[in-house]
């Protein structure tokens, strides 16, 4: 039963705790706000006097500015986790401390009370979401915090309807007492949900590239965007007229409310039973209401209701100043406000782009929501000592009025910012996945606005439209999308099939048959996909398909296939037509038939495709595709291919990963299997990451085999580094060092599947650094991750800090009967190394390629395995005294490092060649025109005899492709040459 709740709220198996812990937080510190927030304004009208109220306002705006600041510089100077934790037990004792403090009859603690409970929700509101935010990735987050913000709010209904039970059970001052006690449970709570979750924090070493901006820098750069902005100029003065009449009503709702209920036991009950009856109604209008009305009429008209409720309010007001009308007054506010404009509010943010967002928001909270508070302070100070009581009320009218107008007028700034939105390319503005608890997910403006883009002039946002009504799935938009089908532009005719396939809409299937005759193969693939999805029955869709077998397109035909196939699986020729593509069809084809396979769920194609697998000259676009296929026609069976391909090259490797956690559960075991094998072991860790947490023991023993492993390599390279006394043993010794590194590296991963996966990542990337005072701050930020596996990774760090060690003899047969076929390469090469000279080599070996890179400049900064890399795909050749390499203008098509010999670098400048440069041994030549695909500039000649290592374009396109830590250290090489260039000129 519990389980089934769980998946009704959108939780998963592996959440269940979590979640848990995060609802009780929530309710709990809502339930005792409630509670307490009433007690506090019960004892402040009753004991201190309502009339003080405007000057409260005064010191409010001045209050929350100030608390603004606060809270930034305190969450810059204390560990998040200890505030989390500390926060909800300091707000407790100090609530203790004041139910004490109000025996002494001490009249002015009541205002400092008032004040107080306003400090202390925006430090509990900083806990709640924070934790939250902790708990949860970023999909997570997505999925939960409607849920999280629904038991925020059952919280405060709980309390609004348990207020005058309590106040009749223990008195209003008690409440104080219940509410700190309800923290004090928060406490254990979130100290439950953190001690599971190491909360990172960056290492003192590391400094972002850009500084952390200050709340006052926020601000400035929101007021840019703002005063730039015709939408939030308008909102900006909206929301100092938005705060000035929330608190002119506030003041009568409380004064009238004291009137009424003089004893303050049955005013507080009155307040708690108003605030949970309009919470509850809040939480149903918002539930059931909010997404009706925004796909009816807008989320800037929900906004502009509510200056109308004001206008309404206060006019009768100003006509029966009475008691109940008031009353309904304050009930209609409260409930428009959290139920329907709030929520509208904050998607109407959304148009703001996203690196602007949050300073936006910063500015508007910040400065004219606090000055509308100081305003209304004012107002309402000179207001009660110079004006009737109905005075008041007028002066409400017209802000209203005023407000009325101005929200109008943000309207058309919206609609010009959704428009901006189309052009720059921001679909997910106009929808957002489902989520429960009526989540915010259609605007009847953004609608118009995209029906409307799709009548535009750019074709861009002709497709961004397309898609935005294919997530909407809107009646209306049908017409609009078949319309689109005709459009100039394949690209929007075949985004306006996928979307009227994504909105089901069956009844465009004539219009959409008509496109399997487009011109453009993309459109023909769309409309044979739509048709495969929305038509009813068999036999039309079979009539359709079975021509397009023969289209010239293999991206269309086999797609035509696999629909027939689904349809019937037995259908001769699209079965043929499939395997023979798969077999013999260009690499182009081949890939596009094994997708259709895999689509289809072609069981006895599964053993051919695994075969194919077995071909290690496969491509890895090829690899990835196959393992697509067999994990869609069997995700167990396909287990076992996955776990082999965790030793690929990162592009096949990040496939692999993604599709064994699409398997979860059923792969663990496999996975964990594959931690035993060397060549494994890094992919089985990155596949880990995304699995379901696995058993604490045998990530320990992994790790410790790693540690065990490491030092082990860290000795043997000790004893060849103090040998060392050519290139050969510094390079076994460096590869000795990466070994030895790897296995740590390993180790550390593997603890930090048991704890902050994060941070650990985060620590093991600044590990690489080569700035020692640097290592050793992460190093120490490592310690306090793995604090709790202190044992297992203590040898470790002594490893890395512990740079002096005895002297230790070269164990060379331990080297050449390594387990890793590189070790024992090097090693023999270091043994031998100087009985041949390499100059005297008419071919360069292997190891001596590796060496020569090594001491090439560009190459220089690669790892030992990288280098080998580079080594293998170099072609040595050697030119003649005289002759020309390359011409100045042909395509390039290979780069060139010179072993011996000298280049000359010539440039044609009006039919006259000039030399401009000379390269010798150890330099590259030619780099540009393969990197940049552009015409060489320069003629290269040969001066002497000239030995050079060869690497052409599409073997080091390929290398770059699958090193990427290759490209980026190259990359960094050749700035720093163009950066030396540009110093001489």
């Amino acid at each position: 039963m519990m389980t089934r709740f769980y998946q009704l709220l959108s939780v998963k198996p592996a959440e269940n705790r979590m979640a848990s812990l995060v609802i009780g937080v929530m309710l709990f510190t809502a339930m005792g706000a409630a509670l307490g927030g009433t007690a506090i304004e019960a004892l402040f009208f009753a004991r201190f006097g309502v009339q003080y109220l405007p000057y409260m306002f005064l010191g409010l705006g001045i209050t929350s500015m100030i608390m603004s600041f606060g809270v930034t510089a305190l969450l810059s100077r204390v560990p998040r986790q200890v505030l989390y934790i500390s926060i909800p037990l300091l707000v407790s004792v100090i609530l203790i401390i004041a139910r004490f403090a109000i025996l002494s009859g001490q009249n002015w603690l009541y205002p400092v009370l008032w004040l107080g409970k306003e400090v202390l929700n925006i430090f509990i509101s900083l806990v709640i979401w924070g934790i939250a935010g902790v708990a949860c990735d970023t999909r997570q987050a997505k999925r939960l915090f409607p849920l999280f913000n629904a038991s925020r709010i059952l919280g405060q209904v709980i309390g609004g309807f348990a207020t005058g039970l309590l106040v009749a059970a223990i008195g209003t001052e008690n409440l104080l007492l219940i509410w700190a006690g309800a923290l004090l449970v928060a406490f254990f709570l979130s100290r439950a949900l953190l001690s599971r979750i190491q909360i990172s924090s960056m290492p003192e070493g590391r400094k972002s590239r850009r500084r952390q901006q200050t709340l006052i820098q926020e601000m400035q750069r929101g007021y840019q965007y703002v005063r730039g902005s015709s939408l939030m100029t308008w909102i900006s003065i909206a929301t100092i007229f938005f705060s000035m009449l929330y608190f002119s009503i506030s003041l009568p709702f409380s004064r009238t409310a004291t009137q009424q209920y003089i004893n303050e036991d049955s005013l507080a009950a009155f307040l708690g039973l108003f605030n949970g009856v309009s919470t509850a109604a809040a939480f149903l209008i918002s539930l059931l209401l909010a997404n009706k009305f925004f796909a009816r009429f807008g989320i800037m008209a929900a906004i502009l209701v509510l200056p109308i409720i004001y206008l309404i309010g206060f006019t009768s007001l100003a006509i029966a100043p009475v008691f109940y009308v008031i009353v309904a007054f304050r009930f209609a506010q409260m409930l428009w406000i959290s139920g329907i404009a709030d929520p509208a509010w904050q998607a109407m943010f959304n148009v703001v782009p996203p690196e602007r967002r949050d300073q936006v928001r910063a500015f508007i909270s910040g400065v004219p929501e606090q000055a509308g508070t100081f305003i209304a302070g004012g107002v309402l100070i000179i207001g009660e000592q110079s004006l009737p009581p109905q005075g008041l009320y007028f002066i409400g009218l017209f802000a209203a009025v005023l407000c009325t107008y101005v929200i109008y007028q943000a309207r058309r700034g919206y609609n010009h910012a959704l428009i901006e939105a189309l052009r720059a390319g921001r679909p997910h503005l106009f929808y957002s996945d489902e989520q429960p608890f009526g989540g915010f997910h259609q605007d009847a403006t953004a609608i118009q606005t995209s029906l409307n883009g799709l009548r535009d002039s750019d074709p861009a946002i002709r497709r961004v439209s397309a898609e935005i009504l294919g997530n909407l799935s809107l009646p209306e938009s049908t017409h609009a999308l078949v319309d689109g089908l005709d459009d100039a532009d394949a690209l929007v005719r075949a985004a306006c099939l996928r979307a009227l396939t994504q909105s089901q809409a069956a009844s465009a299937l004539l219009d959409i048959a008509a496109t399997l005759s487009d011109p453009e193969p993309d459109v023909r693939f769309e409309a044979v996909s739509a048709l495969s999805v929305l038509a009813g029955y068999p036999y039309g869709l079979m009539r359709y398909l079975v021509p397009l077998l023969d289209d010239k397109s293999t991206k269309v035909s086999t797609r035509a296939a696999a629909c027939l196939l689904r349809i019937n699986p037995e259908h001769d020729k699209a079965k043929k037509h499939l395997r023979h593509t798969a077999i013999f069809g260009d690499v182009e084809a081949r890939e596009h038939a094994i997708i259709a396979l895999g689509d289809w769920g072609d069981v006895e194609a599964f053993a051919f495709l695994a075969n194919e697998l077995k071909d290690r000259t496969i491509l890895p676009a090829v690899q990835r595709i196959i393992l697509v296929s067999l994990t869609r026609i069997d995700a167990l069976r396909s287990v076992p291919y996955l776990v082999d391909s965790l030793r690929s090259e990162p592009l096949v490797l990040e496939s692999t990963v993604g599709l064994l956690a699409g398997v979860g559960a059923p792969a663990l075991e496999p996975v964990l299997a594959a931690l035993r094998d060397d060549d494994k072991a890094d992919g089985a860790l990155l596949a880990l990451e995304r699995l379901p947490v696995p058993p604490a023991g045998t990530l320990l023993d992994f790790a410790r085999m790693a540690v065990s492993r490491a030092a082990e390599y860290d000795a043997l390279m000790r004893g060849v580094q103090l040998a060392a006394g050519n290139d050969a043993m510094s390079l076994l010794a460096e590869s000795l060092r990466s070994k030895s590194n790897a296995h740590g590296i390993r180790a550390l991963h593997a603890i930090g599947l048991l704890g902050d996966r994060n941070a650990m990542n985060t620590a093991v990337e600044h590990l690489q650094t080569r700035d020692m005072s640097q290592r050793s701050n992460v190093i120490e930020a490592l310690e306090s991750i793995g604090a709790k596996w202190r044992d297992v990774l203590q040898p470790l760090m002594h490893l890395w800090e512990d740079d002096h060690a005895a002297h230790v003899d070269v164990n060379w047969d331990r080297l050449l009967n390594d387990g890793d076929e590189w070790i024992r390469e090097c090693a023999a090469f270091a043994k031998t190394f100087g009985e041949t000279k390499m100059d005297s080599i008419t071919i360069l070996s292997l190891m001596d390629r590796i060496l020569f890179f090594k001491r090439v400049p560009l190459f220089a900064a690669l790892s030992p395995s990288d280098l080998k890399q580079v080594a293998a795909i170099a072609v040595e050749e050697i030119f003649p005294d005289g002759e020309v390499i390359a011409h100045q203008g042909e395509q390039g098509d290979a780069m060139f490092v010179i072993v011996s010999g000298e280049v000359r670098v010539c440039i044609e400048t009006d039919g006259v060649e000039g030399e401009v440069a000379r390269r010798t041994t150890g330099e590259y030549v030619g780099e540009l025109a393969i990197i940049n695909r552009e015409p060489r500039i320069a003629t290269l000649i040969a001066s002497g005899d000239v030995r050079a290592l060869c690497i052409d374009q599409k073997s080091f396109e390929g290398l770059l492709r699958e090193r990427p830590e290759v490209s980026l250290v190259i990359i960094q090489m050749l700035t720093k040459r163009l950066k030396e260039a540009m110093a001489k000129k």
